[in-house]
């Protein structure tokens, strides 16, 4: 349930918005799962949590270059039932826990002139089982040319750990309340330049850095601790080319530094380069063709995982659609259009990672009113 209130002309140089969310959610593994080698259990696990929030901010443009944002809120978690079923036998995993989250936030958007902009912004935030934290964020904005424009970006930030990494009990994952929480700093700049009137190029590098990091040991037990630091850098590249007016090419590539495979904190899932490509054709005046590829580079397994590994993977998809006036649109897809054999990672709970679907057919219809 969802109360918003956003009224942008409250009053003269006013704006100011509001509002209250409840949700309550319940989660279920329905049949459950068979896990473990040589021998197999069945495992179900039923989970049910209610959250409720509220915010109000406002924003005041009276002063001359300035705009500013400030406001504060409210959050409540409610992890009421968290329950574990082996070959039918219940057991509870995680003691009914709630947490009260309260914050206030500031922001100043200051034009200092016609080519630059400065964003500052702080947010404090007080935890009911972490106390209080304290959080900037800056963004420099130079439009150096008509068609040059620059960022830079700082940000600080800070996660309590959930109740699972918390309170969490099984046989291979003792609790571990005495967990801290993590903080991260992140430094980014992007480059945004218009090539030519049909070309458009981008740049952005970052440099992410997480201390306390929150995750399981690499042994068992699989107890969740905190290390030190891990460090990310990476770049992405993007790029679009209006070769027509009714054709366009556009892709991006991502490259990241991550760690060592062994590192416990290194996500294997997220493959270190992965790049994209989509072109788009308008072909008749209702009528709209696109064509995709997601290629994704293989994903290593750490030391001692006797599954086969995660080769570089290559996703083709095309859509069709169709616009009948402006209230319906028709659409037909087809995924993995090469039927291509693929895999994500995964806990070595499945063998052989998790499949993805082969070549799917999708049709699609919408009417909006």
């Amino acid at each position: 349930l969802a109360l918003v209130y956003d009224n942008p002309g409250f009053a003269t140089d006013w704006g100011v918005n509001a509002e209250m969310r409840y949700r309550d959610m319940e989660y279920s593994s329905g049949n459950g799962f068979f896990e473990g080698l040589p021998t197999l259990t069945l495992n179900r696990m039923d989970s049910a949590e209610r959250r409720r929030n509220a915010d109000i901010g406002a924003t005041y443009r009276g002063f001359r270059q300035h705009s500013l944002r400030f406001g504060a809120g409210y959050q409540e978690q409610d992890l009421y039932e968290f329950r574990q079923y082996l070959d039918g036998v219940p057991r509870p995993l995680v003691a009914p826990q709630k947490r009260h989250t309260r914050y206030i936030y500031l922001q100043d958007v200051w034009q200092i002139d016609a080519d630059w902009e400065l964003t500052a912004g702080v947010r404090h935030d007080r935890y009911s089982d972490f106390g209080g934290t304290t959080n900037p964020r800056l963004a420099l904005v130079w439009q150096a040319s008509e068609r040059l424009t620059a960022k830079l970006m700082y940000g600080e930030a800070f996660r309590a750990p959930s109740y699972l990494e918390l309170y969490l009990t099984t046989t291979a994952n003792p609790p571990n309340p005495a967990l801290k929480p993590e903080t991260s700093k992140t430094l980014e700049a992007s480059l945004s330049w218009l090539a030519t009137r049909d070309v458009r190029l981008g740049i952005n590098v970052y440099d992410f850095r997480r201390k306390d990091v929150i995750a399981p040991a690499a042994v068992a037990p699989y107890q969740f601790q905190n290390f030190p630091e891990f460090n990310t850098q990476g770049v992405e590249l993007e790029g679009q080319w209006q070769v027509s007016p009714h054709l366009r090419l556009a892709g991006n590539y991502a490259r990241m530094w991550n760690g060592a495979v062994d590192d416990p904190l290194r996500d294997l899932a997220i493959p270190l380069q992965q790049a994209y490509v989509r072109l788009d054709w308008q072909f008749r005046p209702k009528w709209h063709w696109n064509l995709q590829l997601h290629w994704f580079d293989q994903r290593p397994l750490v030391t001692g995982d006797p599954r086969r590994e995660i080769g570089d993977t290559t996703l083709v998809g095309t859509t069709v659609r169709y616009f009948h006036g402006s209230e319906w649109e028709f659409a037909a897809s087809i995924r993995n259009l090469t039927d291509t054999e693929a895999y994500d990672y995964s806990s070595r709970s499945l063998w052989y990672n998790l499949p993805l679907p082969g070549r799917e057919v999708w049709a699609e219809a919408r009417y909006k009113f």
